[in-house]
């Protein structure tokens, strides 16, 4: 799993002290149906936004959150991928 996020984010610290994360995901516009994701993170080195599969597949939902391409990759200039190891739901 791919994920960016903002260079201001409390979780790059907690990252950085340990890799293990746990993402709670609502699966409803309503908040019901929650999957939980645990795993380990790491830091990306490079951009994936630059990819032209990555723009393709997201190119919808950077359009929703940044207008453009350039403006997510500015608002959320590092990447994270993590290792799934256990899903759940709820």
């Amino acid at each position: 799993m791919l994920l960016f996020t903002r260079p201001d984010a409390h979780r790059l610290d907690n990252i950085g002290r340990d890799p293990r994360v746990s993402l709670n995901l609502n699966s409803t516009p309503t908040g019901g149906d929650v999957v939980v994701i645990t795993g380990r993170a790491e830091f990306v080195e490079g951009d994936p936004t630059t990819s032209d599969a990555y723009q393709e597949k997201y190119a919808d939902g950077i359009t929703r959150i940044a207008g453009t391409v350039e403006e997510f990759a500015k608002r959320y200039p590092i990447p994270i991928r993590v290792h799934i190891d256990r899903v759940r739901g709820f």
